[in-house]
C-alpha cells in the first residue's frame, strides 16, 4: 500500500485474486502490511513524536486554541500565542533575559532599504531600524525608552520628523540640540531656525511705522511699541529726533561719543565755555589724560601728555606774551641735567624713533645702546682709534672689509658657503663646520706654521690627499660593504662581505692606484671562482677558493686599469 502525495493505494485486490484462484500469498500479505507501517511512519502524531519534513499545505487553514503558542527555535527562542486569559491579545515573547526582533521585509529583502527591524531589549527599550545603507547591516531610526513616570519616557527620532497636523507640547521647554542661548526662533517661510539676538541686523534711523518690542512686566508677554508711544514717554516729544528743538539739553549721565565725533559745520568753532574760574579738564583713565592735534589730513598728530600719577606732580605750561608767535623749536637748546626721553619707538630709518636729529650726532663719552645699531648707507665704514686706523667697511649685498687682521677667541659661521666662493668658512646642523675654497690647482689648502702645505684636495675634487705620514692615537676604522655578487666597486670602500649564491667572476671596479683593503670571502656553497683579467691571483689559490668554506682576501691595487694591475692573496679556509 504505497503512500503517495497524500493518498493510500493497495497493492492487491484480494477478491480478485479469489476469483481467479489465487490463494492469500505471505509475499503478499507482508508487501500490504508495508505500506500500512510505510504510511503510518509518514503521519503526524498527535503526541509530537514524528517530525514533519517538508512544507504541508493546509487547505482550511491553522486553529490554535486560546493560551496556546507555536514555538520557534531549537531551545524555543520565539513564542507566538493569542493570550485570553491575562491581556486578551497576540503575544509574540522571547526567551527569559533575551530580547526579541522582528524583521519586516519587501523583495526578500536582497537590497538595501528593504528591511525594516523591529527590536525590543530587554527592559523595554523599543527600537526601529532599516538597513537603507547597506543590506543587512540595521540604522536605528526610532527609539522609545519607556520609565515608570511617564513624562520621563522618552521618544528619539534619529532623522528629521514631519507633523502633519498642529505640534501640542504639554511640556515647559523645546530643547534645540545646538545654538540656544540668547537665540530666537524665527520663520524664514519654510522652517523656524534659531537665530542670535546679536545677529540681528540694525536700523540707523526709526520711522514713523517702525515698532519696538518690549517685555510687559506686568502684563506679561512680548509686545510691541510704536514709535510715537516711545517719543510720547520723554519728557520732550521731538528729544529723539532732533537735539536741536531742546534750547537747554542736559546729560542725566555720562555721553558716549560711541566712536563718532563732535563736528561744526560751514567753518564754525567748537568751543567749550566752563563757568566762572573752571577749566577743560582732560581726564585720565588707564593712561594719564592727553590732547592729540591732528595735520589737515588726520593722518598725523602731536600729542600732548600729562605725567602719569606716579610722578605725584602738577606741572603748568603758560605760552608766551605777545601776539601771533609760531612755537617752533629753531634754535639749538642746552639742559644742564639729563634729557629723558621716556618714548619707546624704535628707529627703523633716519626720520623715525624716540630722538631724531636732522644732522650729525657728537658724543664725548661712552654711547650706550641696549639694541641694534645700524648703518644704513651703503660703503659705510665704522671707523677704531684716535687716528682712525681700523676701518670696517660694507661692501654692498656681499661683505664687511676689515683692514687689519682681525683677532677673535671664537669665529661662530652661522650659514652655508656657497659655490664659487674664493675662501670662506661655513657652518650647517647637518654639515658642520664648512671650508670652501676655489683655486687653480686646489680649492683647500692647510699648512702648518712653516708655510709648508699638510693636506689639500685639489681643484674640482673630492680627493684628500695627506703630504706625510698620518699618526692615529686610537683605532683607524672605515666601513664594511656587503656585496654579494663577486664585482666590488672600490669606490664605495675599502673592505668588504661576499657571501655568492653562485658561480662568479672575482672582479674589482674603479680601482685607484695605491688602494687596497680586504675581501671575506663565505663561500658555504662552494661556488666557482674565476678571475677578471686585472686580478693577478695564483692558480691554487683560485682552485682552493672554489671549495665550501671562509676565506680571507687581500688586494692591491698597482694600476687604475690594466691586466694584472690588482695583486690578490688569499688565506686557507678559516673553517
Amino acid at each position: 500500500m504505497p503512500f503517495s502525495t497524500g493518498t493510500f493505494s493497495r497493492t492487491f485486490d484480494c477478491t480478485t485474486d479469489a476469483a481467479n484462484g489465487v490463494k492469500i500469498l505471505a509475499s503478499k500479505f507482508d508487501t500490504e502490511l508495508d505500506g500500512f507501517a510505510l504510511g503510518l511512519t509518514t503521519t503526524i502524531l498527535k503526541d509530537g513524536t514524528q517530525t514533519c519534513t517538508a512544507a504541508i499545505p493546509f487547505a482550511e487553514g491553522i486553529t490554535i486554541p486560546d493560551d496556546k503558542t507555536i514555538a520557534f527555535g531549537t531551545n524555543t527562542d520565539v513564542l507566538i500565542q493569542y493570550d485570553e486569559t491575562t491581556t486578551d491579545s497576540l503575544k509574540i515573547s522571547a526567551a527569559e533575559g533575551a530580547g526579541l526582533a522582528i524583521t519586516l521585509m519587501a523583495d526578500e529583502g536582497d537590497d538595501a532599504g528593504d528591511e525594516w527591524k523591529l527590536n525590543i531589549a530587554d527592559g523595554g527599550t523599543l527600537t526601529l531600524g532599516n538597513d537603507i545603507a547597506s543590506a543587512g547591516s540595521y540604522v536605528t531610526h526610532l527609539t522609545i525608552t519607556p520609565n515608570a513616570t511617564v513624562a520621563n519616557s522618552t521618544t528619539a527620532v534619529a532623522g528629521n520628523l514631519t507633523v502633519g497636523g498642529d505640534l501640542t507640547v504639554t511640556g515647559d521647554d523645546i530643547t534645540m540640540g545646538t545654538n540656544t542661548a540668547g537665540h530666537l526662533l524665527i520663520a524664514d517661510g519654510a522652517n523656524f531656525n534659531p537665530v542670535s539676538i546679536t545677529s540681528l541686523s540694525s536700523i540707523s534711523t526709526v520711522a514713523n511705522d517702525d515698532v519696538f518690542l518690549a517685555v510687559d512686566t506686568s502684563g506679561g508677554g512680548l509686545k510691541k511699541i510704536e514709535r510715537s508711544t516711545i517719543v510720547a514717554g520723554l519728557a520732550t516729544s521731538g528729544a529723539i529726533s532732533n537735539v536741536a528743538d531742546d534750547t537747554s539739553p542736559q546729560l542725566g549721565g555720562d555721553l558716549d561719543m560711541n566712536g563718532q565725533d563732535i563736528v561744526t559745520t560751514s567753518n564754525a568753532d567748537l568751543e567749550l565755555a566752563p563757568n566762572g574760574t573752571g577749566h577743560v579738564t582732560v581726564k585720565g583713565n588707564t593712561n594719564p589724560g592727553s590732547i592729540q592735534f591732528n595735520c589737515e589730513a588726520n593722518t598725523h598728530g602731536q600729542i600732548v601728555k600729562a605725567q602719569p600719577h606716579s610722578a605725584s606732580v602738577t606741572n603748568v605750561l603758560t605760552l608766551p606774551a605777545g601776539g601771533d608767535q609760531t612755537l617752533v623749536g629753531t634754535a639749538g637748546a642746552t639742559f644742564t641735567g639729563r634729557v629723558l626721553v621716556d618714548d619707546t619707538t624704535d628707529a627703523t630709518s633716519t626720520t623715525d624713533g624716540s630722538l631724531q636729529t636732522d644732522g650729525g650726532l657728537s658724543v664725548a663719552k661712552d654711547a650706550v645702546f641696549g639694541d641694534d645699531v645700524m648703518l644704513l648707507s651703503d660703503s659705510a665704514v665704522l671707523k677704531f682709534g684716535a687716528d682712525s686706523d681700523v676701518t670696517l667697511t660694507h661692501a654692498a649685498d656681499t661683505s664687511l672689509t676689515c683692514n687689519l687682521m682681525m683677532a677673535a677667541t671664537t669665529f661662530e659661521p652661522t650659514g652655508d658657503t656657497a659655490a664659487g666662493d674664493n675662501a670662506a668658512i661655513g657652518f650647517t646642523s647637518a654639515e658642520g663646520l664648512i671650508l670652501t675654497g676655489q683655486g687653480s690647482s686646489t680649492d683647500v689648502t692647510i699648512k702648518n706654521d712653516a708655510d709648508a702645505t699638510v693636506a689639500s684636495i685639489a681643484t674640482g675634487t673630492t680627493v684628500f690627499t695627506i703630504n706625510d705620514d698620518i699618526g692615529v692615537s686610537g683605532r683607524a676604522v672605515g666601513h664594511v660593504t656587503t656585496d654579494n655578487d663577486g664585482n666590488f666597486d672600490l669606490q664605495v670602500g675599502n673592505d668588504f662581505q661576499c657571501t655568492p649564491s653562485g658561480n662568479f667572476t672575482l672582479t674589482f671596479s674603479n680601482p685607484a692606484a695605491g688602494q687596497s683593503g680586504n675581501v671575506l670571502l663565505i663561500n658555504s656553497g662552494g661556488h666557482t671562482v674565476s678571475a677578471h683579467a686585472s686580478v693577478a691571483i695564483n692558480a691554487d689559490v683560485l682552485t682552493a677558493l672554489s671549495t665550501a668554506g671562509t676565506y680571507h682576501l687581500a688586494y692591491y691595487c698597482s694600476a687604475a686599469s690594466g691586466n694584472n694591475t690588482i695583486a690578490v692573496s688569499a688565506s686557507g679556509a678559516l673553517t
